[in-house]
């Protein structure tokens, strides 16, 4: 299946002052595959090593020697010689084996010329655990998450058709209602899927909801299956009843300001911390943290304290709520259901996927806490050098109350709305001030494409 990925991956590999790269993501949103399908696509020999298997070279590493370890590589797979423009070496499963991680720094030091990629399903645990000896300025890094809206749509419909519509639609030339409505039954079934690929590749052949749900079902058991081993690679140990329980209870409070002493109501809100710091590190959950910036960067603008959470995919999330399959399918407005955190989920995963692969996924929003006057606007970007404000919508409603006292504060001249309707650009203002910004109203699906949007918009 294709993945945007693979043009980054093309990038980094024919560049000629590449480093050797640290694939990060959660397990199983298509590490592994990507670098495989890479591998084949550009007709490259991929020297694939599993660390959880022994490897002959492992006592060689600390001569810190990389061209010998390669050449052993090659000779234990029976190649005749070895080519920079050839050959792509990938260490998977590296958290069992940290010295790789330091190795890389002689990677680049030494054979510069040769590609070399690490990725591991608990990678994250041993990047934190390096400190001092990590390769600082050695390595660069690429995140992958799940898979994208276009991604599946390409996948499962096996043609870029529905894809060229979306990256060509405009408020000038709007999507006709057909295929809006071809689009928003996508959207419907995405919700269901998800993005992670396994799920992906089974709806692709044919599969139908029952086997889905098995394989996401089997995927959170995998999870679960996982927080032991979280003490193997990190020397604060968690408490595995406590994490399992914070992700169970975690995709009820999606969209929520988070309260720690509410999550676990037996446990001191600094172990809750920990653990949810944890899962966060897996990268089974991303915070949203509140900015009340002025202007980018978001970050400068940030209180850690006020956030709230998100899962990994919107697909396991609907396994995880119990969402009726028959009530997204028939439902005129998804919005409405399982009190929007379907939709909200959604577009955060995607605005998550929309900075370049090479920085770390954030995700912000606005809330105020006055007492009477409480709002919140779902999420804030960044996008050419100016901050968007971001609602979810259900309806059409004209309202948006959190998004005018924002306005009121910020003076924003662009913000945009995620609804069920088609797409349509307007002058709004505030009532009895003379603040005007221009609101851009998406349907769902076309999160992916705010970039280009935007950036059209900005130059009219």
């Amino acid at each position: 299946m294709y993945r945007n990925a693979l043009i980054d991956f093309k990038n980094w590999f024919f560049s000629n002052d590449s480093k050797p790269l640290i694939l990060r993501g959660a397990r199983q949103v298509g590490k592994t595959t990507l670098i495989r399908l890479f591998a084949a696509q550009n007709d490259l020999t991929l020297i694939e090593v599993n660390m959880e298997d022994p490897q002959s070279f492992v006592t060689l590493l600390k001569n810190n020697q990389p061209q010998d370890i390669f050449e052993i590589l090659a000779l234990e797979r029976g190649l005749d010689e070895l080519s920079p423009d050839k050959h792509l070496f990938f260490f998977d499963e590296v958290q069992e084996c940290p010295d790789i991680i330091r190795f890389l720094r002689y990677c680049y030091e030494r054979a510069p010329d040769f590609r070399v990629v690490c990725a591991g399903s608990l990678l994250e645990f041993t990047l934190g655990e390096l400190q001092t000896s990590f390769p600082v300025g050695r390595v660069e890094y690429m995140y992958l998450e799940t898979m994208t809206f276009e991604e599946y749509l390409r996948a499962v419909t096996g043609s870029t058709k529905l894809v060229d519509k979306l990256e060509n639609f405009s408020p000038s030339n709007p999507i006709s209602q057909a295929i809006h409505t071809i689009l928003l039954n996508h959207f419907k079934s995405y919700l269901i899927c998800g993005g992670m690929p396994e799920v992906v590749s089974a709806k692709a052949k044919g599969k139908g909801l029952l086997e889905m749900e098995k394989i996401k079902s089997a995927i959170l058991e995998s999870y679960y299956s996982d927080f032991p081993k979280y003490t193997q690679h990190t020397a604060m140990k968690p408490d595995i009843a406590l994490l399992q329980q914070l992700f169970s209870t975690l995709p009820n409070q999606i969209g929520n300001k988070i309260t720690y002493s509410k999550l676990a109501l037996e446990t001191k809100a600094e172990k809750v911390k920990r653990h949810i710091d944890f899962l966060e590190k897996a990268l089974l959950v991303k915070r949203c943290i509140h900015s009340s910036a002025n202007e980018p960067p978001l970050r400068a603008g940030i209180n850690e304290k006020v956030f709230k959470l998100l899962g990994l995919d919107v697909g396991l999330l609907q396994t995880q709520l119990g969402v009726s399959i028959a009530e997204i399918i028939d439902s005129k407005d998804v919005n409405k259901l399982a009190k929007g955190d379907l939709t909200e989920q959604f577009i955060g995963q995607h605005l998550s996927q929309l900075n370049e692969r090479f920085k770390k996924p954030a995700l912000y929003h606005w809330s105020r806490q006055s007492r009477g006057s409480e709002a919140e606007v779902d999420y804030l970007i960044e996008l050419n050098g100016q901050i968007i404000p971001i609602e979810v919508k259900a309806g059409t409603s004209n309202t948006m109350r959190s998004l005018q006292l924002l306005q009121q504060e910020k003076h924003y001249p662009f913000a945009v709305r995620f609804y069920a309707g088609e797409i349509k650009q307007e002058s709004r203002s505030i009532p009895d001030q003379s603040i005007k910004f221009t609101l851009l109203s998406l349907p769902l699906y076309a999160v992916g494409q705010l970039p280009r949007l935007f950036a059209e918009l900005s130059s009219e």
